[in-house]
């Protein structure tokens, strides 16, 4: 009785190792499988972050290129933004001058989406530098064109002005009896 007492002591004591064994293989493959799930979940959110960005450059793309396919389905418009980008103040007529100012005001627009777009981190830096460069020869410049640009600039919410230092409208003005015929 005392040995069939101590044999089934030591099968339980074997069968209770046996189960802790099992649940400590059970929880390795456990961790093993969370790390592969983080691993893939962490690939699907880059993923999906480069989808975002590339996405969000293909629009402001987009946008762009449609600005010049209207620009270059009207010649008469190309025409006075090409007289309006001279250093020599071309003249223009009311017309002329309103048709301008619409037609120059859409890149900005362009802008404020790439700056948020850029804010979100949906565009790469690399890109948003050249647009900075741009700005900032625009910015030098004095024609009739650089003007409309940074008046139209100037209406932007607060946070875009003061990244270009660009001052409020409030402060901005085209001589229009300079341009006027």
């Amino acid at each position: 009785m005392e040995i069939e007492r101590t044999e089934k002591m030591k099968n339980i004591s074997e069968l209770s190792q046996a189960a802790s064994l099992l649940a400590n293989l059970g929880v390795v493959i456990g961790i093993v499988f969370l790390i592969i799930e983080i691993r893939q979940n962490d690939e699907m959110l880059l993923e999906e972050a480069r989808l975002r960005q590339a996405s969000a450059y293909m629009e402001i793309i987009e946008m762009y290129n449609e600005h010049r396919k209207f620009m270059a389905s009207n010649p008469a418009l190309t025409e006075l933004r090409n007289r309006a980008s001279r250093e020599e103040s071309p003249l223009f007529t009311e017309t002329e001058l309103s048709q301008l100012f619409d037609a120059i005001g859409v890149q900005p627009n362009i802008l404020h989406s790439a700056y948020r777009y850029w804010q979100a981190g949906h565009i790469p830096d690399q890109a948003w530098s050249e647009l900075e460069r741009a700005i900032e020869e625009m910015k030098g410049r004095d024609d009739l064109e650089a003007q409309i640009y940074m008046v139209h600039l100037s209406t932007m919410p607060d946070d875009m002005r003061e990244y270009f230092d660009v001052p409020p409208i409030s402060e901005l003005r085209i001589d229009r009896s300079k341009y006027i015929r």
